[in-house]
């Protein structure tokens, strides 16, 4: 189901080939100009609040990039009341601000019911009418119920619930609250307690205890701190664009600020579909279930010691994709209990969207810093920062001084992409040496589903499943029974795993790679689809038959190109992807606009043959 905004509000209107995700960042699109991928994975994180595992953003770059923009823009449509945004937050802050006071028992204290005098006395009088109620009386009351209050108070504590949560930090924590708190939002522990020494209205010191309980989703937008790069490890670092046609498309935005009367838009549609994928997080603790999570994982690229935690992040999104597509995912049933099951395209969406911002999760580094060593440093390979300087005057839109490489080349040393010694000839001065290994990033798996997934795999997962269950389990799929699984578990094969016929060979995403030159900029839109290539996947060596035979599939997609081809340019740079037409991968020379707006790369011979195809045509 999706829906069209009309002038007077929102109707809906059957979209069959648009799923959720889908839906909102439309939506979202409307006021976030070209940062789809913070868009989709800022969405996701916040909906992981209800779930076993919250998952944390780190937004890093220079300021006035839009950090905090897309970020409060997102969240306006999740209760307010789930969404803390704070400041640089100090321990007392954040327990005056969000703990509550409970005794032993978990009962909330209210301090304003503390006994006095007063109170004792007009409570006596009520209860006695016409009876003097002495001093002596009033104070022997007093002191039992302070007594009272005293032991109650003694086991008090303030009680920080952050279940369900999103902690958006606009500025960094206060470092004693920031460690406070690092083993919660490290995921180490559930629950946290200490104490600290606060004053009354009185101004008398006293000792407080705190407990905080939950995981909660947390997104930085100041990340400039040095002690918070060790968690960023457990994170997705991410870096708004700030491209010219994002910079322009603001500039648009805020110009149509200006010029109209505001008016409050409510979408009462979305947030409809966002309750309900909350309320069944929270009541029916829905969950999801990977089934190609452990064949993944025996292709998946090491790189570093982190790989451990950046591919669980990976399928924790995949997950989250599956949950918020749910109505068009299989469900596994087994007896009581429910699993919606991840299929093919969640591990396409959420492995594109990554594919962005891959290299600043891997580094910590930001976008911009990534940018200037890929333009100004790697080409010369070994240079000075003399060199640096004249360098970014010919590539770079924006001059940059030797102080501010001296920065990044700090950095850069860190992760050891750049090395950097004094110059043999004058010891004054240094010389800087690209030392960057080229990795194997888990991006790059993004088109090889059908590589490490096919039919056998599937049915060796259904049958880990009935292994693990007890005897006595009622499984099913999609009202398909344990029993029918040998001869019907195929047909949901094909649907959710398998690239079937009906299905479009080559849909090109809205993700673009960014290949700058001085005075202008490309963009390329990449393909997100598989399509089967000349070497025998895991699809083909289960038996089933591709849509067609691979000539056909490659006239078929030239083609569809030739038809729809609005503008083939020569790329300057090299770009390594996968052939729009023949599925060639390696260096793509060509790119292709088509007249919908989407892009796509081609090798050299299919751009050859597709001009000479239009030539005969023209």
């Amino acid at each position: 189901m999706g829906f069209q905004q009309r002038s007077n509000g929102w109707e809906e209107k059957e979209v069959t080939d648009q799923k959720t995700i889908d839906l909102f960042l439309q939506h979202y699109s409307k006021e976030i100009k070209n940062d789809e991928e913070a868009t989709f994975f800022i969405f996701l994180a916040a909906i992981s609040k209800d779930t076993e595992e919250p998952q944390n953003i780190f937004l890093k770059g220079k300021s006035g990039i839009g950090k905090t923009y897309v970020t409060t823009k997102v969240l306006e449509l999740f209760s307010p009341e789930d969404v803390w945004m704070l400041g640089g937050l100090s321990p007392t802050a954040l327990v005056h601000d969000r703990g509550t006071l409970v005794d032993e028992s978990g009962n909330e204290i209210d301090l304003a019911l503390k006994p006095t005098k007063e109170q004792i006395k007009l409570e006596l009088e009520t209860e006695n009418p016409g009876v003097h109620i002495g001093k002596n009386v009033v104070f022997k009351e007093y002191i039992e119920r302070k007594r009272h209050w005293d032991e109650r108070m003694k086991t008090s504590y303030y009680r920080v619930d952050l279940h369900g949560k999103v902690l958006v930090f606009l500025d960094a924590p206060h470092p004693e609250t920031f460690a406070r708190l690092l083993p919660v939002l490290s995921h180490d522990k559930e629950e946290i307690s200490y104490k600290f020494t606060d004053k009354t209205s009185r101004g008398q010191l006293r000792t407080s205890h705190v407990k905080i309980y939950g995981w909660p989703t947390t997104i930085f937008c100041s990340t400039q701190e040095k002690w918070l790069h060790d968690f960023s490890t457990r994170s997705f670092t991410i870096t708004p664009r700030t491209t010219d046609e994002k910079l322009r498309s603001a500039l648009l935005l805020i110009g149509k600020e200006f010029a109209y009367p505001k008016r409050s838009e409510m979408h009462p549609t979305l947030q409809s579909i966002l309750q309900g994928i909350e309320t069944k997080l929270k009541k029916e603790n829905l969950k999801v279930l990977v089934p190609f999570g452990e064949f993944l994982a025996e292709i998946v690229p090491i790189y570093k010691e982190r790989v451990m935690r950046d591919y669980k992040h990976i399928l924790g999104y995949i997950e989250l994709n599956a949950l918020i597509n749910m109505q068009d995912r299989p469900i596994l049933k087994v007896d009581d209990e429910q699993y919606v099951l991840a299929v093919r395209e969640d591990f396409e969406k959420v492995l594109t969207m990554f594919q962005y911002c891959e290299k600043t999760t891997l580094t910590g580094l930001s976008g911009h810093v990534i940018d200037v060593f890929e333009r100004v440093m790697k080409p010369l390979e070994v240079f000075s920062y003399q060199n640096l300087v004249e360098k970014s005057k010919d590539v770079l839109d924006y001059p940059l001084s030797s102080g501010t490489f001296y920065i990044y080349v700090r950095e850069l040393a860190k992760i050891g992409w750049v090395d950097e010694e004094p110059d043999p000839e004058d010891k004054r001065k240094k010389i800087i040496t690209v030392i960057q290994k080229e990795e194997n990033l888990l991006s790059s798996l993004r088109l090889r589903f059908g590589d490490f997934f096919g039919l056998e795999n599937w049915k060796a997962w259904l049958n880990g499943v009935l292994k693990l269950s007890n005897e006595n389990s009622k499984l099913s799929i999609q009202n398909l029974q344990s029993t029918e699984w040998n001869n019907g578990t195929e047909e949901i094969f094909r649907k959710y795993y398998f690239i079937s016929k009906n299905k479009p060979e080559n849909i090109l995403s809205q993700t673009p790679i960014l290949s700058k030159d001085k005075g202008k900029e490309k963009t390329v839109i990449e393909k997100t689809e598989i399509s089967l290539d000349n070497s025998k996947s895991a699809n083909q060596a289960s038996g089933l038959e591709p849509s067609l035979l691979q000539v056909e599939n490659i006239k078929l997609r030239q083609s569809k190109i030739i038809q729809a081809l609005k503008e083939l340019t020569r790329l300057d740079g090299i770009f390594e992807d996968r052939c729009a037409i023949c599925q060639f991968e390696g260096r793509m020379d060509y790119q292709a606009t088509l007249h919908d707006g989407s892009w796509g790369l081609l090798c050299g011979k299919c751009a050859e043959r597709v001009m000479k195809k239009m030539e005969e045509g023209s």
